[in-house]
């Protein structure tokens, strides 16, 4: 005789795939909006805003160029014959 009781109690992969899809997008929802959320709850429970980043004194200072050094100029036709 088959015991019904722990004959429903079988959980395949064909009751598990839209569970695991379910959760796989929950989490994915959550980390694409995770700064959001932790944002949100810092408001709701009137919690510290994260540390910002210390500033540096050479802040003002002019960034280094990013551009290749100019190639000398050509000699022109003059000073070669000289």
């Amino acid at each position: 005789m088959v015991d019904l009781k722990l004959h429903s109690l079988y959980v395949g992969p064909d009751q598990m795939m839209p569970v695991a899809s379910i959760l796989a997008a929950a989490m994915g929802f959550l980390l694409v909006f995770w700064n959001k959320l932790l944002g949100l709850i810092r408001k709701i429970f009137h919690l510290a805003p994260p540390p910002e980043p210390p500033e540096t004194t050479s802040s003002t200072a002019p960034l280094p160029s990013t551009t290749a050094p100019a190639k000398p100029a050509a000699p022109d036709e003059k000073s070669k014959h000289s």
